[in-house]
């Protein structure tokens, strides 16, 4: 069995007021040919994910949903 490990993530986050949210779709879309690649069975994401501002839409283009419908064998999320 093969599994990918990541943590703290941070989506949502921006830096000095800048969003972040292109560099955090690219990270996203490189797990995604990584477990394509490697075919991954499960991916473990440890630490924080997700960081809302207080008026942060709540939807993510980063959801393992949206990863799972984007891969032929799409690992399991833990």
């Amino acid at each position: 069995m093969k599994i990918l490990h990541t943590s703290d993530l941070h989506l949502g986050r921006s830096f000095h007021g800048r969003s972040l949210q292109a560099d955090q779709e690219a990270i996203c879309a490189e797990l995604v040919r990584v477990c394509a690649r490697q075919q991954v069975d499960a991916v473990l994401i440890a630490g924080t994910s997700t960081i809302r501002p207080p008026r942060a839409p709540r939807s993510s283009s980063c959801s393992p949903g949206c990863w799972a419908s984007s891969t032929p064998r799409a690992p399991r999320w833990c």
